[in-house]
């Protein structure tokens, strides 16, 4: 994914900061960028309003590679293949904005440049690129943060295919790169590795981060305590097989709105080794978890692991219909009991549907895409997917009470936008696209 950078938008929290304010006026006309990375190995940097290329920087770890891509029997590889962020942070005694860059599938590496003004990008802008035995394949985004005490850095989880097949996550210096924390869950080995996916941070009401939730590939959701630096396990996600679930998304989280604590929301699902486009796999679900523990002090208070779906509160699809010429799906409405439940659980129908992207919030709901890959066995044939489109509410992980969807495609929201599934009619809780791939012919 590219990422665009312009005009500052000020951050709430930053704005009492010592020559943020100043900073963001003096960005206010500085040249629109894209930022992307390509399998060419290469960071572009792209003027946002001509297309014209300002520079590009190449990551050491993908240099041994390089010399494949002229290759007459080259096979795609992968090179600079993560999505960049972009932050502003005080760093050296003056604002920047910093972008933190991975290889993604390319390689075993994070990077950092300071792209404050990208006109005049140098070598010297060229930050740190860090690596470590235990930093596999970061296939998610790192965030960019403060701590209690001020320091700005830099959170990620280490991905796939480190060196001992742990899942671990990194906290480092933003300025200079070096290590402040390396936390292992201690879950996976060589033999059977793990790997931890992309944290979401958790800040406190002045906005310095206090927790990260992460989840990794034996379906655990982890809650990282950033000043005691400790692990503790919230969740495993299983199917009612038992089979466990694979998170490789960032989960999105919320204070729950009746009661203490928060709320975090997450699906589950890869795709990203070989083999997983096919259909058979085990069944996929998006899940709410409560994590009842409170912030009290800057120390958490309380909160136990959820134990198994009996807790949950199952939702499910319960029909599929065809309205103004696209299909709707619509949810389960079974109502929680929060005082002895501690979230919810949607099980995803379709034969190898799963969740591979973080979930949004927005207006209660919960708002997330879900894959079904198709592979033709003829290569000159497009491979196509399909893509479901969907929202439930927050608190429930049943069908919102209120329309989501324009289904008549009228610009109004009305019973008219209500679909019937198996004679029961009601709100739609999604919509199926269908996605053509290339043809690789």
């Amino acid at each position: 994914d590219p990422f665009y950078v312009g005009k500052i938008i000020p951050t709430p929290n930053l704005i009492e900061q010592t020559g943020y304010a100043d900073f963001v006026k003096a960005n206010t006309n500085r040249t629109e960028m894209l930022y992307v990375g390509a399998n060419d190995g290469m960071l572009h940097a792209f003027n946002a309003q001509t297309g014209v290329e300002k520079f590009a920087y190449i990551p050491k770890t993908v240099y041994p590679n390089l010399s494949r891509l002229p290759e007459l029997a080259y096979n795609h590889r992968y090179f600079v293949d993560g999505s960049p962020i972009v932050s502003e942070a005080y760093l050296g005694g003056e604002w920047k904005s910093v972008l933190i860059g991975t290889t993604g599938a390319g390689g075993r590496s994070i990077f950092a440049l300071d792209i404050t003004n990208p006109d005049s990008f140098d070598a010297n802008k060229i930050l740190w690129e860090f690596t470590d035995p235990d930093l596999g394949f970061t296939i998610g985004r790192p965030t960019i943060g403060q701590l209690k005490d001020g320091t700005w850095v830099v959170v990620f989880g280490n991905g796939y295919e480190s060196d001992n097949g742990k899942a671990f996550i990194f906290v480092v210096d933003l300025a200079s790169g070096a290590l402040i924390a390396k936390t292992s869950t201690l879950v996976g080995d060589t033999t059977n590795p793990n790997g931890l996916a992309e944290p979401a941070v958790l800040p406190d009401t002045d906005g310095k981060i206090v927790a990260a939730y992460a989840g990794d590939l034996r379906g655990n959701l982890w809650k990282y305590d950033i000043n005691k630096r400790t692990f503790a396990k919230l969740f495993t996600a299983e199917n009612a097989s038992g089979v466990a679930q694979p998170i490789t998304s960032a989960p999105a989280i919320v204070k729950h709105p009746d009661s203490d604590g928060y709320l975090v929301f997450f699906g589950t699902g890869k795709y990203f080794e070989a083999g997983d486009h096919s259909a058979d796999m085990p069944v996929q679900s998006l899940y709410g978890i409560w994590d009842q523990a409170t912030l009290e002090g800057g120390v958490w208070q309380g909160g136990t692991e959820v134990t198994g779906r009996s807790v949950l509160q199952k939702q499910e699809v319960i029909g599929e219909s065809t309205e103004a010429g696209n299909k709707w799906r619509m949810v389960s409405k079974n109502p929680i009991n929060w005082a002895n439940q501690r979230g919810w659980y949607l099980e995803l129908p379709a034969a190898g549907e799963r969740i591979t992207d973080s979930p949004m919030l927005n207006a209660g709901r919960v708002l997330f895409i879900t894959r079904i890959p198709r592979v033709e066995k003829d290569p000159c044939i497009p491979s196509v997917g399909t893509s479901w489109f969907m929202a439930v509410d927050m608190l429930t992980g049943g069908r919102s009470d209120k329309n989501v969807f324009d289904v008549d495609r009228d610009s109004k929201s009305s019973e008219f936008d209500y679909i019937t599934v198996d004679g029961e009619k009601g709100v739609a809780s999604g919509f199926e696209t269908i996605v053509a791939g290339m043809s690789q012919a």
